[in-house]
């Protein structure tokens, strides 16, 4: 019987790993070991077994004498990441747009005004942190547990890449700019409208995160 405690820890033990990896306080060909986890961590082994398992189903690390080598997200991966994104976040603004609550729209509206001030203050961690919470509105609106599932692994993953891009000069007011265009345009209803600034957003994110390169 799997105890409730025990899937919550290795969960969250997940997440850190994860987030190290994806921010590159593990650099890709790094090797952690779990005897390094327990250490760093202070946990037993068997949740942070489990946490490793995913991480190796997800690809970000792989088996390797000594223990697992982190192999991260090349820019390689992050064209083709922006491939998948390009063509499901498309379909899933399209469908928030028109599902999207009156409680969602606020949300929405309340996540860009805050991230308006904080790109004036140059606050580029803070407008990341938000950028999250915008897709992930968006995701959860269209309505699809699929579209949500697979977007916001994607979305996450591009995290090193992402936040190179809002600290390039005038990246951070642009990215603002694009999410004030999708807004208005799910508050119009407007599936066109809508999908036409989410692919502008889309593009001009590709560029600047992986410069073109394959």
């Amino acid at each position: 019987m799997i105890e409730y405690k025990s899937m919550s820890l290795a969960n969250q033990i997940y997440d850190e790993l994860e987030r190290r990896i994806l921010t590159g306080v593990y650099a890709p060909g790094e090797t952690i070991s779990e005897k390094r986890l327990v250490e760093e961590l202070n946990v037993s082994r068997t949740p942070i077994r489990e946490a490793l398992t995913r991480l190796n189903q997800e690809r970000l690390i792989k088996d390797a004498p000594g223990g697992n080598m982190v192999v991260g997200v090349s820019r390689k991966d992050a064209y083709d990441m922006f491939l998948v994104k390009s063509q499901l976040e498309n379909l899933a603004v399209r469908r928030a747009a028109e599902n999207i609550s009156l409680e969602e729209m606020e949300k929405l509206e309340m996540i860009y005004d805050k991230q308006e001030f904080y790109a004036q203050k140059r606050d580029y961690k803070t407008v990341l942190e938000l950028d999250n919470e915008f897709h992930e509105v968006l995701y959860r609106a269209s309505r699809s547990i699929t579209l949500e599932t697979i977007l916001e692994g994607v979305h996450r993953k591009l995290f090193k890449f992402r936040m190179n891009s809002i600290e390039h000069e005038n990246r951070i007011d642009a990215s603002v700019a694009e999410h004030k265009a999708i807004l208005e345009a799910i508050r119009e209803r407007d599936p066109n409208a809508a999908e036409a600034a989410l692919l502008t957003h889309v593009n001009n994110a590709c560029e600047y995160f992986v410069g073109g390169e394959k």
